[in-house]
């Protein structure tokens, strides 16, 4: 009698645990509604996000290919670029974290940069 008493307090709370578990996972209450936005990659500039109207499709916005065969091999040789520069990324050919990262470095290297590079055109 005793065992089945515990067994059934183990269950109840067991089952009150994963309820709420549950419920803390699902709960959507801080979501709000607002723009879509696109992500627009550039091989001269940085990332960015770009909203998007109501009945702007993603296809509109003016963004470097990196989907079709050939952009995707560009792709591939820019991330072996970076990889060269001493980026920690991974050659994938997707447009991922890491190679996010590392775009973002590299533009911000370039501009930072940008007069030392073209001293010798300056002359």
């Amino acid at each position: 009698m005793k065992r089945n008493i515990i067994v059934s307090v183990i269950t109840v709370i067991l089952f009150i645990t994963s309820c709420v578990q549950k419920k803390d996972v699902v709960s959507l209450d801080n979501v709000k509604e607002g723009p879509i936005y696109c992500l627009v990659f550039k091989y001269d500039k940085k990332l960015q996000w770009i909203p998007l109207d109501g009945n702007q499709s993603d296809e509109s916005i003016k963004s470097d290919d990196i989907k079709s065969k050939e952009g995707k091999a560009k792709f591939i040789e820019y991330q072996k670029k970076l990889k060269q520069l001493g980026y920690n990324l991974e050659i994938t050919g997707i447009l991922d974290k890491k190679t996010r990262k590392a775009h973002d470095d590299y533009i911000t290297f370039l501009e930072k940069n940008k007069n030392k590079l073209d001293l010798p055109n300056n002359r």
